[in-house]
């Protein structure tokens, strides 16, 4: 297959929509030869902050020198976003000969009577035999939802299994409380491995989390809070102080990331490189501190035109929504906001828009490019029924687009709510 047949051929898979467990997993990559038992991985689980750990970990280990594996979801604007070897994308040849591989061992799968592998197996698989193939010394693998039954989590213990900030998200298939969703979380946790724990906000999520791990005897790095200040914060980053007591560390940093809640997510991966660290990694100060200061994170609080602001945000949930109204509220004060809202039906609809209305100054909508997604009508009747606020729909991102460029300079412009979105929405900008 050639790439735009590649690409065709993962979207075309993803009609076998969600099916969380592990047995056809198990399967493919046994039919691959288990490409997966010939690398070590940093697991990352959790429903909000995953990608900003991953992506700053893996900014780290590559400054390093070593050869570094990248796999989260979903991407923005191209595919191999999800697949990255040394923070690059992979490229459309190699993209396409493993998929060539994966399809036909899907074929023989399929001929043998066993169910079609889903969208996301083949997309683990084609991780999985690109990181084999380009000699990967460590992979960080993100887990798409929740952990136990993630179609990641066939792997063999990792180096090190991390579980970020804890959330209800996907309360259909992970559960209702924030223990059942951290023990589905805390499914990752093997014997073998180590568990590392983002400051939680939650003390039931995060006894949980500690319950789980010590019940297969598996060490626990817990983070504090206190152990990561901020000295300056705006739009364009933050300086940061790490202070910890064991090992001795005091690190003073620049990070090139927005948003309020980027420190705790760098003090867990500071942690994460401790611990890497003992384990015999050569991570120096200087690699730490060179990365950070200039890590991207497409999507997350980015800012994609000034005069007039044109703002990103992948929050899609009510936590990340939280973090992305502290932000605004602490980087323009007093200010209101256009809003452009795109939102799936199975989040948590009501709870965001309770915390983003307040600081609106005009809504929109639009319909995300996922079959889970609120038409962009309906979701403006339910903005202006339920908050007597007038919302306006629009039918396409371009014409989105240019209405909020062509708003007054000094107006603020956020498109949020959907991941799905606002890599559509970047396309247009950049």
């Amino acid at each position: 297959m050639n790439i735009k047949e590649t690409l065709d051929y993962i979207d075309h898979n993803g009609k076998f929509g969600i099916k969380l467990g592990l047995e056809n997993m198990q399967r493919l990559c046994q039919y691959l030869g288990h490409p997966e038992r010939n690398l070590t991985f940093i697991h990352v689980a959790g429903t909000n902050g995953k990608g900003s750990f991953s992506t700053m970990l893996s900014a780290i280990l590559t400054e390093a020198g070593y050869k570094t594996g990248l796999y989260t979801s979903p991407a923005l604007m191209t595919f191999n976003e999800r697949i990255r070897f040394n923070m690059i994308p992979v490229s459309d040849t190699l993209l396409a000969e493993k998929a060539t591989l994966i399809k036909s061992v899907c074929h023989t799968l399929t001929q043998e009577g066993f169910p079609h592998p889903t969208g996301y197996e083949i997309e683990t698989a084609l991780a999985f035999v690109c990181f084999k193939t380009l000699k990967t010394d460590l992979c960080i693998l993100e887990v798409g939802m929740g952990g136990r039954l993630d179609a990641t989590n066939i792997i063999p213990p990792a180096l090190l299994s991390v579980i970020m900030s804890i959330s209800k998200d996907h309360t259909d298939y992970l559960g209702t409380t924030l223990s059942a969703i951290a023990h589905e979380k805390a499914g990752i946790f093997k014997a073998g491995t180590t568990a590392l724990i983002y400051p939680q906000k939650s003390s039931v999520a995060l006894h949980t989390l500690v319950e789980d791990a010590h019940k297969k005897a598996i060490p626990v790095i817990q983070t504090n809070a206190s152990s990561i200040e901020v000295l300056q914060q705006g739009p364009e980053g933050q300086v940061l102080v790490f202070s910890d007591e064991y090992p001795l560390t005091h690190l003073l940093l620049t990070l090139n990331l927005a948003g309020r809640y980027q420190p705790l997510n760098a003090l867990t991966v500071l942690k994460a490189v401790q611990f890497l660290r003992e384990k015999g990694y050569r991570l120096s100060d200087e690699a730490v501190k060179t990365a950070l200061s200039s890590v991207t994170f497409a999507g997350r609080f980015e800012t994609l035109h000034n005069a007039p602001h044109i703002l990103i945000d992948g929050a899609h949930n009510v936590d990340g929504i939280l973090s992305l109204v502290e932000s605004l509220k602490h980087y323009y004060p007093q200010e209101k906001f256009n809003f452009f809202l795109g939102m799936l039906v199975d989040k948590d609809i009501y709870g965001a828009l309770d915390l983003l209305m307040p600081l609106a100054q005009e809504v929109y909508t639009l319909t995300p490019d996922n079959a889970r997604a609120l038409d962009a009508k309906s979701l403006a009747k339910l903005i202006t029924a339920r908050y007597h606020f007038p919302a306006r729909p629009f039918m396409a991102y371009e014409e989105a687009v240019t209405y909020a460029l062509n708003q007054k300079k000094e107006s603020h412009n956020i498109f949020a709510g959907s991941l799905y979105m606002i890599g559509k929405i970047k396309s247009y900008l950049t």
